[in-house]
């Protein structure tokens, strides 16, 4: 048998047009659907699909499920100037690009609701210390770009 392959993610919001004009129009993830009545949307970006499904602001639960850390991360190839472009769109940052342990750099931002995702490069492109496996980085994103069947359409 196959494993299993992640086919999508949600993210809770309290306002649905809100968190679309975010992901789709500030971050630039293509939406591939949007259906108010009940409260979901869904974005293509490569390799997965992205939701955001609106909770009852009125519901017990709802404090539970806004304004925490998703665990999501966004990988792309330049981190410095992705977190440039976000933060000159308004984008809260709660984490500037930092290197990280494990090798790479990582930046925490927040949505409207206050859900925090990172972005990560597993390279700084701007960073002397970096520079010698940002090629091999960019061969691998390559291969992996290769290998994914996707839209064609790019946000960031």
């Amino acid at each position: 048998m196959a494993s299993p392959r992640l086919w999508y993610v949600n993210v809770f919001v309290s306002d649905l047009k809100r968190a679309v004009e975010f992901y789709r129009d500030t971050l630039g993830l293509p939406l591939q659907f949007q259906e108010d009545q009940f409260g979901y949307a869904s974005f293509a970006p490569e390799g997965i699909r992205f939701g955001v499904a609106r909770v009852d602001a009125a519901a017990p639960e709802s404090p539970s499920l806004l304004g925490r850390h998703t665990g999501i991360g966004w990988g792309v190839p330049d981190l410095d100037a992705v977190h440039q472009q976000l933060k000159a769109k308004g984008v809260r940052f709660t984490m500037a690009p930092t290197k990280q342990p494990w090798g790479g750099f990582m930046a925490t931002f927040a949505d409207p609701d206050g859900n925090l995702s990172s972005t990560w490069t597993s390279c700084a492109r701007n960073s002397p210390a970096c520079r010698g496996c940002v090629p091999a980085a960019a061969a691998r994103a390559k291969r992996i770009r290769d290998r994914i069947a996707w839209s064609g359409r790019t946000g960031w």
